[in-house]
């Protein structure tokens, strides 16, 4: 995670009063914060952000939170602003681009040094954050004093203006921007594929930025700054709306004038923005007492989220109304707020209890047989590997040049093209690593322990013992061993001898016999049989055309064997449904 390092004397000056650093970590830590500690060179506090609380993210925030926390200042701040008379006019175009925008007028600060410098550390941790490195909410900051409102959010074509980017000297076409400029470039996937992009445009016509890319360098926020125009845009509107949210409540903190903007809509809708108007939620102190394990009144309860600078009022049936600040945008269940209720109450305050059940547990066969086949092959000097489960047919069959049997486990809602099905062997895994390692020193000696999965068939002995049991299996898992060796001098001869060592170590009685089949050359592969003349597993040299597909130079040769009926141990009973 991110590390801010922030000012002890401004925490403390905004706090308004004055703590040992030893009081200060300590309370931060009670709070909730992942604090590194206090720099002994610098002076400065380092804190680990929390993506879940961005509201934590400067000073202004830490201090909000730890004056209710210590006492000094209970419940809710009262965030209401006045109207700028400014718009936002978001033109038609945009809906498949970034439509959603909110804004806000920020007036009377003395934009220093110190002060540009915390904005802007804001401004990239509220993007790395709530924002998703950008792609979720981005944010400009203008001096307001440079442009003309009211504003105009619109499409333009790839070549359809040109500006000066923020840090550049000359007008660039938004293409050019994409191709040149350095936050371009990091950024460009944002707008991969649209045939139009967004434009923040002033009554004039002069462009404030090209979101969620760059602002424009004659809207630059100096020290000589005193108003800025604020904007968040993103392709959904609560991430927008909660980014906003945090900044409007960090400038007020400050000391500055706030001011709404209204955005207006193609449809007609008008929105004023910030929201800032709190989110009310029920909580039932039933409920936290099955979660924290003590017994609380609503009265306590309620004392303790203002501590936590909530709204809350006790009802009369017993529950809690809690007013959620705009600017939360962790708290999304009950359960959140039983959290804040326990952190209020302090965890160093709750006193352990013994479990009133136990349960004994001991590793199931199988895993027992896998750790003790881990131990020999890292013996034998392989490293192991770890690849996703999810794959895609490509990797598992055309890059190989293994036939797909049909029997393959397909997901309905894939999340991406690449994580489409349930994969079949470990070979791919061993190969893409060889792939992404292939500029590193030889021999490479790699293996990996998994499941692989396949569909059940009616006349399979797994199935027939499911369906007895009443169930409806669909696939199966199986244990699998795959290793690999990529190596100037890698062939048959040493595949086998290592399969052959593993045998001897495990009390395995294998035999080889000749086989063609992908993605090995043909009369240089094997299967393998047990004793009881079952075909356990595969191995030999991979053909070159494999090799070409995953850009490979020297040699590999691969195994992979079926864990489960080596050691006579059932790994398929609990089909997948």
């Amino acid at each position: 995670m991110p590390v801010v390092s922030i000012s002890p004397d401004l925490l403390l000056q905004m706090l308004g009063r004055n703590l040992t650093d030893e009081e200060l970590l300590q309370f931060l830590g009670e709070l909730g914060c992942d604090v590194e500690g206090i720099d002994a060179q610098t002076g400065a506090l380092r804190i680990n952000l929390l993506p879940a609380r961005p509201d934590l993210f400067d000073f202004c925030g830490l201090a909000r939170s730890l004056k209710g926390y210590l006492g000094i200042e209970t419940g809710p701040l009262e965030y209401q602003f006045s109207d700028s008379g400014i718009k936002v006019i978001v033109q038609p175009g945009l809906e498949t681009v970034r439509e959603f925008i909110s804004a806000v007028v920020v007036r009377g600060l003395k934009f220093d040094k110190q002060l540009v410098g915390m904005i802007m550390d804001l401004q990239e941790n509220l993007h790395w954050g709530l924002g998703r490195d950008r792609r979720r909410a981005s944010i400009g900051i203008y001096d307001l004093n440079t442009v003309i409102p009211d504003f105009n959010y619109q499409p333009v074509s790839p070549d359809g203006t040109r500006f000066v980017p923020l840090g550049d000297t000359v007008a660039r076409t938004p293409a050019e921007i994409l191709k040149t400029h350095p936050k371009g470039q990091a950024y460009q996937h944002l707008l991969k594929n649209c045939s139009v992009y967004p434009l923040l445009t002033d009554a004039l016509g002069q462009v404030l930025s090209m979101p969620p890319i760059i602002n424009s360098e004659q809207t630059r926020v100096t020290e000589k700054t005193t108003d800025v125009f604020i904007d968040v845009t993103g392709p959904e509107p609560w991430a927008v709306k909660k980014t906003l949210a945090v900044i409007a409540a960090v400038f007020s903190d400050l000391g500055a004038r706030v001011e709404t903007v209204t955005v207006e809509y193609p449809d007609h809708r008008r929105n004023r923005t910030p929201e800032m108007t709190p989110e009310t939620m029920l909580l039932d102190p039933v409920e936290v007492e099955r979660v924290i394990g003590i017994k609380l009144s609503p009265a306590e309860i309620t004392e303790i989220l203002k501590k936590m600078r909530y709204g809350a009022v006790t009802l009369a049936d017993g529950k809690v109304e809690v007013q959620v600040p705009a600017y939360r945008s962790d708290v999304l269940h009950t359960r959140d707020l039983i959290e804040d209720v326990a952190i209020g109450y302090g965890y160093h305050n709750l006193t352990p209890q013994i479990m009133p059940t136990v349960t004994p547990s001991q590793p199931l066969p199988l895993e027992e047989k896998c750790d003790l086949c881990r131990r020999v092959m890292t013996g034998l000097g392989f490293i192991e590997i770890m690849s996703l489960t999810l794959s895609s047919p490509e990797a598992q069959f055309e890059r190989l040049g293994i036939q797909d049997d049909r029997l393959t486990v397909v997901l309905e809602n894939p999340i991406s093209v690449e994580q489409r099905i349930l994969r079949r062997h470990l070979l791919s895994g061993i190969m893409e690593t060889f792939s992404i390692n292939a500029t590193q020193p030889l021999p490479q000696k790699l293996f990996e322990i998994g499941d692989v999965f396949q569909l059940l068939l009616e006349t399979d002995e797994i199935a027939k013992q499911a369906w007895q049991l009443q169930s409806t299996p669909k696939a199966r898992a199986l244990r699998r061993l795959s290793l690999g060796i990529a190596d100037s001098r890698a062939g048959f001869a040493e595949v086998r001898a290592v399969i052959e060592a593993l045998a001897r170590e495990l009390d395995w009685s294998l035999q080889f016999s000749p086989d063609d089949r992908p993605p090995f050359i043909a009369g240089r592969s094997a299967v393998i049989i047990n004793a009881s003349g079952e075909n356990v597993g595969v191995c030999g040299e991979v053909h070159p055309e494999v090799l070409m597909r995953f850009g490979l130079l020297v040699p590999v040769v691969l195994a992979e064997v079926e864990i489960g009926k080596l050691f006579g141990v059932l790994d398929a009973l609990s089909p997948l449904r």
